[in-house]
């Protein structure tokens, strides 16, 4: 069973034997998120022209299990957002990205959401 952190209220119960069938992994170390905030610093931001293209994308970093490419779709989306208003489907991905990246990013450090969210912007926007 396991409790979010962010909503204690919740409980999920999943059978170990089927952890890594419906998507479940262990957390990523201190390390890798700290290799995560480093690759929010020095990625280059882009910008997909093509909406359907850059919606499946997104769709499928939010689906899969790699951290950097949800890290570089929420700098994308980040960098972008400071030039332009971001359409309807990037602004409800973009807080579903930024809530599964740093609160992992949280746990693995060991350090408050919010706290995480503040190092994380100042890697992309600096």
């Amino acid at each position: 069973m396991l409790i979010p952190e962010c909503d204690p209220h919740t409980r999920v119960m999943v059978p170990v034997k089927n952890a890594t069938q419906v998507g479940l992994r262990e957390v990523i170390s201190s390390k890798e998120a700290d290799n995560i905030l480093l690759f929010l610093a020095d990625t280059e931001a882009g910008w997909d022209s093509d909406h359907k293209q850059r919606k499946q994308s997104y769709e499928a970093a939010m689906k899969g299990s790699d951290l950097l490419a949800l890290a570089k779709m929420i700098k994308d989306l980040l960098v972008q957002e400071t030039h332009s208003s971001l359409g309807n489907f990037e602004k409800e991905v973009l807080p579903k990205a930024q809530r599964r990246l740093f609160s992992e990013i949280a746990l693995a450090k060991g350090i408050c959401f919010d706290d995480t969210v503040d190092m994380a912007c100042h890697a992309i926007l600096t």
